[in-house]
């Protein structure tokens, strides 16, 4: 066991917004001679499957090399990175896991300097070598079917995320504009129906779930047509009507049209 805060002198430090008891300065130049910090510390992402982006937190760890010995309870975990960014302590029976959110795209060089709390000091037992992490750029968009849709007609939009988040650690808020009557919410899609012409315009936000914080936004606009109705005169119905001519007898109508006929449109 032991504590775990965000400072190592040769990069730029970054504030740590866990709660830890105040530590004694390390010196200017640490000594990493091998005779005072002659283990090795091995830094790793635990949520390596999973894409690194701006807004979404990165668990790491970081432990010393198990041929050393375990360390102990006086053992200090300070992680940095450059750019700077602070670390948050996962729990404190685990010291050694940080999360880090990452604010843009970019690559980061992470790395932890293990040391060990004397009496009036701290004495570093070794530092990992710089882990670069990726942050991909986050990217929002939306499609919808039918891409011109008519008056009353179901529209589906769909919001596209890239790269893929998982559904645990974000959300989809959806706003409408104009003549998008209010719809249903399925997460990445939204359903709705116009109830008038007009622009309907709709919006997605993304957020980090349940951190919140707007991580990116897209809108589109659709216009919803009317229908086209016209009316076509396809003729009397069958059998014609029949008129009486004296002395010739009933005659069906051939272009004329009788009183009450039924016509077909």
């Amino acid at each position: 066991a032991g504590t775990a805060t965000s400072a190592l002198p040769s990069l730029t430090p970054s504030e740590s917004v866990s709660e830890l008891p105040v530590l004694p300065p390390l010196p200017e130049e640490p000594d990493f001679s091998p005779a005072s910090a002659s283990r090795t510390v091995l830094l790793e992402r635990l949520d390596s499957g999973e894409p690194a982006v701006p807004g979404i937190p990165v668990l790491l760890r970081a432990a010393l090399d198990p041929e050393g010995g375990a360390p102990s309870e006086r053992v200090v975990y300070r992680f940095e990175s450059s750019p700077a960014v602070p670390f948050t302590v996962s729990t404190e029976a685990t010291p050694n896991e940080v999360t880090a959110i990452f604010p843009e795209a970019g690559t980061y060089a992470i790395r932890c300097t293990v040391l060990e709390q004397g009496e009036d000091s701290l004495h570093p037992l070794g530092t990992s070598e710089e882990f670069l992490l990726n942050v991909e750029p986050l990217m929002l968009s939306l499609s919808a079917l039918p891409e011109t849709p008519y008056i009353g007609q179901e529209v589906t939009v769909t919001a596209h995320i890239s790269p893929s988040i998982p559904e645990t650690k974000r959300a989809i808020l959806w706003e409408t504009e104009g003549v998008a009557a209010a719809g249903k919410d399925e997460g990445t899609v939204f359903l709705f129906r116009a109830l008038k012409t007009g622009e309907a315009t709709l919006t997605a936000h993304l957020t980090a779930g349940d951190l919140g914080g707007t991580l990116a936004s897209a809108s589109m606009s659709l216009q919803i047509r009317p229908y086209d109705v016209t009316v076509d005169l396809l003729g009397p119905e069958e059998p014609r009507a029949r008129i009486w001519k004296p002395g010739e007898g009933l005659f069906p109508l051939e272009e004329e049209l009788a009183v009450f006929e039924k016509m077909r449109v």
